[in-house]
């Protein structure tokens, strides 16, 4: 058993290991996954390279420096008391693959941060580095010591800060940053600016920005981006020298857009969001004016119309400050980019061309909670994304115009959730749809029936509000799938017979539906849940199978089964 350099114990039951496995000194590979505890003087494996047991059970190892063969340490947390120092990383420099660094708060030098000697990991190429307390917003100079005493493995290629604290990046030098290819910053509530990105990593290719709260600009990108995501920055703003320019009233039409347009709508919407997103917008407002952040919640009035009138006019306040600013911003992408997400930001239409206007590569576009945004690009800006496949609009509640949608020849996905002050007129598709979802939006039947979709196979409809209390299918001849959901007003759909491809049909939560008329002959699987009246008028039971039918077509009980639309 001395020599025994391979162990692996597996159960199905948690157990603690004995300590006699601590002198199994030439052991090289242990794999005890539901091992509950690990023997204090495991430290003793030093000719260890492989073990396999859960994360948090690794990193209560004491002592675990003295692993020096160790290749895998996936989570690495740090504690003040002995034993489970930063420094204690600093001879295991055979790690390889992904370590993550958590709880740095607990390093009190940058002196610890050098000792972790990260800069001889020459295996490693993920790297995480988290603080607990990155929600708290208090600024952290010795943040900036750590990141700078830590000094980057030299060929990593994966780095993410999570809930660093410092108001500046860390000045690490171009030769240890130069290979990074994936950069994620989270929860940086300190962090006001980006560096130079072009020179720091020019071979970046994918950079995620997440609850950056206070960042306000984003300069030079890597030349070589090709997916870029950035979510909630409420104070990170795009406006260009034409929207500065406008004319007062048009600045005020732009800010006053939603102020008669959805207040049916917003007597659904839950208060906890309009409160919170109030108060990022008060946070603003008191930003933009020179003073301190206002730290007071907004009353969640029972009344939701007082709640909705409130957030109202805080935006128009808002969206008045950002077209009345100095300065334009604009977020330049390099045509490079593949993938582009946007998410709690503040950016104007015109920033919004700015940004798309030369990206022929682009093949997936999600905006969502751009709440300054009342049109798409036109046609002449849209036509440039040549290979946009996919596109996702999600709580834009100010959009009326899908601008020159139509323009986009390989669009293949559409999803439009919560927005409500869509114009009829201007939602004209492109006829290579394949895939469309309308979610809580207004008038999804009018859409449809101005559209030309002979390609359309998959139609999903929620919470939608209809101009009539009837849905119409035509020219929908290649439709495999019709999901409609949530449909409060509906009361019956018709034409059914001339969707020859329809395959699976579910219909849920619609209390005012009543009638389906003449089933296509193609359809394989009916689901019918919460529909009431035509569940009490159409449904019938087969006395012999017991069997539900519709026109003669089976209603599946089963929920599930249908999920595969």
């Amino acid at each position: 058993m001395k020599l025994l350099r391979i162990l692996q114990v597996s159960s199905t039951r948690e157990f603690m290991l004995p300590e006699s496995v601590c002198t199994l000194y030439q052991l090289q590979v242990l794999r005890i996954k539901s091992a509950s505890s690990l023997p204090k003087r495991l430290n003793n494996l030093v000719s260890l390279r492989y073990l396999e047991a859960n994360s948090d059970i690794i990193s209560a190892i004491p002592d675990i420096r003295k692993l020096t063969s160790l290749q895998g340490l996936e989570n690495f947390p740090v504690r003040k008391e002995k034993g489970y120092e930063l420094e204690q990383l600093q001879n295991l420099n055979e790690l390889r693959g992904c370590l993550r660094i958590a709880n740095l708060e607990n390093v009190e030098s940058k002196e610890s941060a050098i000792a972790a000697n990260l800069k001889e990991k020459k295996h490693l190429d993920t790297l995480q580095l988290a603080w607990r307390d990155g929600e708290d917003n208090v600024n952290s100079n010795l943040d900036v010591e750590i990141l700078e005493g830590l000094q980057l493995p030299p060929y990593l290629t994966s780095l993410m800060l999570d809930g660093y604290r410092g108001q500046s990046c860390p000045s690490w030098p171009e030769y240890q940053t130069r290979n990074i290819q994936e950069l994620a910053l989270r929860r940086c509530g300190m962090l006001e600016e980006l560096p130079p990105m072009d020179q720091l990593y020019p071979y970046c290719r994918s950079l995620e920005l997440r609850h950056i709260t206070i960042l306000k600009a984003v300069h030079t990108l890597p030349p070589r981006l090709q997916n870029i995501a950035i979510f909630r920055a409420p104070f990170l703003t795009f406006v260009t020298n034409e929207d500065l320019q406008l004319s007062q009233d048009d600045k005020r039409s732009i800010g006053e857009v939603m102020r008669n347009r959805t207040q049916e709508w917003f007597r659904h919407q839950y208060k906890e969001d309009l409160v919170h997103n109030e108060r990022e917008m008060r946070n603003f407002i008191a930003a933009m004016n020179g003073r301190e952040h206002n730290k007071s919640v907004p009353a969640a009035d029972a009344d939701i119309a007082a709640v909705w009138g409130r957030w109202l006019a805080t935006h128009e306040r808002k969206t008045e400050l950002i077209y009345n600013r100095q300065n334009e911003a604009k977020l330049l992408l390099p045509s490079t980019i593949t993938r582009l997400r946007l998410e709690g930001c503040n950016m104007t239409d015109h920033a919004l061309s700015v940004c798309l206007q030369n990206l022929p590569s682009l093949t997936q576009l999600l905006l969502a909670d751009l709440k300054m945004i009342t049109r798409l690009p036109s046609a002449d800006v849209l036509a440039n994304l040549k290979s946009l496949q996919t596109l996702r609009l999600s709580d834009c509640w100010a959009l009326t115009s899908l601008g020159g949608i139509r323009s986009l020849r390989r669009l293949g996905n559409l999803l439009l959730i919560g927005c409500p002050c869509l114009d009829i007129e201007t939602a004209v598709l492109p006829s290579s749809l394949q895939s469309i979802l309308f979610e809580s939006c207004a008038d999804a039947d009018e859409i449809l029936a101005n559209a030309n979709l002979p390609r359309l196979s998959r139609l999903t409809i929620t919470q939608c509000h209809t101009q009539t209390a009837s849905l119409q299918f035509r020219n929908l001849q290649s439709l495999h799938s019709l999901r409609i959901e949530h449909c409060s007003g509906l009361s019956s759909l018709v034409d059914l017979q001339e969707l020859h491809s329809l395959e699976f049909l579910i219909l849920q939560n619609c209390p005012k539906l009543q009638s389906v008329a003449n089933l296509p002959g193609s359809l394989k699987s009916l689901l019918i849940h919460e529909c009431p009246l035509l569940e009490e008028g159409s449904v019938n039971t087969d006395p012999i199978s017991g069997v539900r039918l519709l026109g003669g077509i089976p209603v599946d009980d089963n929920y599930g089964t249908c999920s595969v639309m």
